[in-house]
């Protein structure tokens, strides 16, 4: 596929500290990491634990698993490896007979070493087809998603997951340039947004627009969501959930998800008393966002987004 992530190898993991921190509670435990990608933040992890310990790995990046696995092939702990959608992991646990576990990683977005590789799409800033798939072996490109919509469907996709106000006036510019042309490659897209925005906001409405694609592209959110119920559930009591975001949808979601679980009532609008009762099934351990520290965002700009949030199952 022609994907590396051999590169990957010095590549810092963002906030490895306060991951480990908060996750490795128990060193002998079972751990899933639902992205484990070039395994940065997995090898500082594995640093902490036994040769009791199980570490399950998951990506949907074919290449990454198999990097891994070249990576972790004489880890202490016992390493396992899977190639699919972190959504899937109570089925994987379940395959492999593991009935709880004692912390999940959830590291979201895409991986620095994807979007350093021009040939996956990801990047606005360098030349590639216009693909953005995660799993390059499955589902429907970015050029092939915009060519199935209409006008007013690219424009509301590109205004919910970008959270673009440019939308509708971008989305008519894809529209009539595919007219004349094909629309093949990241450089075409690009052209296309830069003609549109004017003045400095150009590089910020790129982002928005390869992000609401990317999102699509990959269902990033719906899978966000079986994600974190699959972590829910498959976590002991004192288990822990550490995810880290990049973006505002994303920790929306996280936050709203673990706020909820944490509290003994929550808001029912079909109850009398507009709330209902529940069973608190988890702690927050970060009552307010975690961000990366001023240094680490000088030594890695791209943590400059990332936002951590933890809970402990009771």
């Amino acid at each position: 596929m022609g994907s590396d992530f051999s590169g990957n190898e010095r590549h810092t993991p963002v906030m490895a500290e306060e991951v480990t921190e908060f996750l490795t509670i128990n060193p002998d435990g079972v751990y899933i990491d639902g992205t484990i990608g070039g395994g940065g933040h997995a090898e500082v992890i594995l640093d902490r634990l036994t040769d009791k310990a199980l570490y399950i790995g998951i990506d949907k990046d074919a290449t990454a698993i198999d990097y891994c696995k070249e990576r972790f092939k004489d880890s202490t702990a016992k390493v396992e490896l899977f190639q699919g959608n972190f959504s899937m992991m109570y089925e994987i646990a379940e395959r492999m007979s593991v009935k709880g576990v004692d912390g999940v990683l959830l590291d979201l977005g895409v991986s620095s070493t994807q979007i350093d590789l021009p040939e996956r799409g990801f990047s606005f800033s360098s030349d590639g087809p216009l693909d953005m798939r995660m799993d390059q072996d499955s589902g429907i490109n970015a050029a092939d998603l915009i060519k199935s919509l209409t006008e007013r469907e690219l424009a509301d996709l590109i205004y919910e997951y970008g959270e673009e106000r440019h939308s509708r006036k971008i989305a008519s510019a894809i529209v009539n340039f595919q007219k004349e042309s094909q629309l093949r490659t990241t450089s075409d897209l690009s052209s296309i947004v830069k003609r549109v925005i004017m003045g400095n906001m150009k590089t910020k409405s790129l982002a928005r627009v390869f992000q609401a694609l990317r999102i699509a592209v990959n269902d990033e959110l719906s899978s966000l969501e079986e994600g974190l119920s699959a972590a829910i559930k498959l976590l002991k009591k004192g288990g822990r959930i550490v995810v880290l975001s990049y973006h505002s949808l994303e920790d929306r979601i996280v936050k709203n998800r673990l706020r909820d679980l944490s509290k003994s009532h929550i808001e029912d609008p079909e109850s009398p008393t507009g709330y209902r009762d529940q069973v608190k099934e988890l702690k927050l351990l970060t009552k307010k966002v975690i961000k990366p520290t001023g240094s680490e965002i000088e030594r890695n700009p791209r943590s400059r987004s990332a936002r951590l949030r933890a809970a402990e199952k009771l």
